[in-house]
């Protein structure tokens, strides 16, 4: 990950190493900010290094099993919104459904008191 205008944040690579990739991405950067995020894989760390140092840069390398597990959880994330989001969209048409009922069976006996109380 490459993200110029992150010279400020002063960070050591062992501190960025501790992160993960999105942590670093959303805590570290501000408005106006560029990152770059690439996925490669380097013979040679050097011309890349020598390219941003051209910037005031970050650059920081994550392992490909790292990036990998990153995404995994969030997949795992998304999925578990999706299912907290559908049960409570569930629930709340459950609940509206009752009122409607409700709303409905005191309709309904309001007339049939009303009919009852012209008979008597």
């Amino acid at each position: 990950m490459w993200a110029p205008g992150w010279a400020a944040w002063g960070g050591t690579d062992e501190a960025l190493a501790q992160g993960t990739l999105i942590e670093a991405v959303a805590t570290r950067m501000k408005n106006g900010d560029v990152g770059i995020i690439t996925l490669a894989q380097e013979k040679s760390e050097a011309p890349l290094d020598q390219f941003f140092g051209k910037f005031r840069t970050i650059v920081a390398r994550w392992d490909a099993w790292r990036i990998q597990q990153e995404v995994v959880d969030a997949l795992e994330v998304q999925a578990d919104l999706q299912a907290r989001a559908r049960a409570e969209l569930k629930a709340k048409r459950s609940q509206e459904r009752k009122e409607k009922l409700e709303e409905f069976r005191q309709s309904i006996q309001q007339k049939f008191d009303e009919l009852k109380a012209k008979f008597k």
